[in-house]
């Protein structure tokens, strides 16, 4: 059966999810630009502006200066990295009202990109736009499942940096 709230909720928990795991990231890049000074103002306001992909992007240069903290970090860039584009489309897309779905036993979403994509193959080029995307409520809370299980982990991770020695 069709729960307004419940849907509103998930999809707030959603949006919610992916900003903490944003900005866990950039925390962890105050620590490696400020040397352990996760209030330097500096470095906050040099990463100020920065997208997800550009805070991955600069996280995997710089930790390599830290080889025993990289492997672990990798991981965590990896699996964020994986949802990044599926981040962009919940947060940029336009979303449709909420339908509930007999046929899926579930409350459904169509969620619309009208980004133009260009390409060009063998057979020419070609621009796109207007890509649909049809999600269930019971995607929307696995992704959230997933995304604070992520969230906790790189939290443990940031506590590490805490007590990391720098030098």
């Amino acid at each position: 059966m069709f729960d307004e709230k419940e849907v509103y909720k998930n999809i707030g928990l959603l949006s919610i999810s992916f900003a903490r795991a944003e900005e866990n990231l950039k925390t962890i890049l105050v620590y490696f630009i400020s040397q352990n000074k996760t209030d330097d103002i500096i470095a906050r306001t040099l990463i100020d502006d920065y997208t997800l992909s550009k805070t991955i992007e600069l996280l995997k240069k710089l930790v390599r200066a830290y080889r025993d903290l990289e492997k672990e970090l990798l991981t965590y860039l990896e699996i964020i990295n994986s949802v990044r584009l599926q981040r962009n489309f919940f947060i940029h897309g336009i979303w449709g009202a909420p339908k509930w779905s007999a046929t899926l036993n579930d409350t459904v979403f169509t969620i619309e990109s009208r980004k133009i994509k260009y390409s060009e193959d063998h057979t020419g080029r070609m621009w796109s736009k207007n890509r649909h995307q049809q999600f269930k409520l019971k995607d929307i809370i696995l992704i959230v499942s997933d995304l604070e299980g992520f969230n906790s982990k790189i939290s443990k991770f940031i506590e590490k940096l805490e007590h990391y020695d720098f030098e």
